[in-house]
């Protein structure tokens, strides 16, 4: 689902997926930390795992469901960079999100992450050929335990806290 909301854009997409009988260990479903590649914004060579930004666990089983929202809105409205008119850099947008998922046929809890990313394009003759984010993600506990210490006076500033930034080919291309 894709709505505009005045400037915004809210997108939201939930995938299931199940199997049957004893598949082999690289067929098995789950919920991993393992990059996609995605062509023109939509294509997938291979098989599209189910990655939500900043997990960094694995956790398989026969029958998975993940899903993800966001609130995307553009940075600029235009290419910034352009070679000879076919070939264009720009498109940038910003998005703050959500993942969720889970292996419906375990005991494992929700895996929910948040954060945010900032999207652009490379296109080739107007249509977009990768898209790329570059954002952080974490759980909604880690966000919570990163501000506490941020605001506790014993704070040592030399102790990195945060999620660690991502760079990665998405899977919508941006405005």
């Amino acid at each position: 689902v894709n709505k505009k909301a005045g400037p915004f854009s809210v997108f939201s997409r939930g995938r299931y997926e199940t199997i049957e009988g004893s598949p082999p260990s690289q067929e098995q479903i789950g919920i991993v930390n393992i990059p996609n590649y995605y062509f023109g914004g939509s294509i997938t060579p291979g098989r599209e795992y189910m990655s939500p930004r900043g997990y960094s666990g694995s956790q398989l089983g026969n029958q998975a469901f993940m899903g993800t929202v966001e609130l995307r809105a553009p940075v600029l409205p235009l290419n910034i960079i352009e070679v000879l008119k076919l070939i264009q850099f720009g498109r940038p947008t910003f998005a703050l999100f959500s993942d969720f998922g889970r292996i419906t046929d375990s005991k494992e809890e929700l895996i929910l992450t948040t954060g945010a990313e900032l999207r652009f394009s490379i296109l080739l003759a107007n249509s977009p050929l990768f898209m790329f984010s570059y954002g952080w993600a974490q759980t909604p506990g880690q966000w919570s335990e990163d501000w506490n210490k941020i605001n506790d006076p014993s704070y040592d500033q030399s102790i990195e806290i945060g999620p660690k930034p991502y760079f990665q080919m998405t899977l919508i291309n941006p405005f």
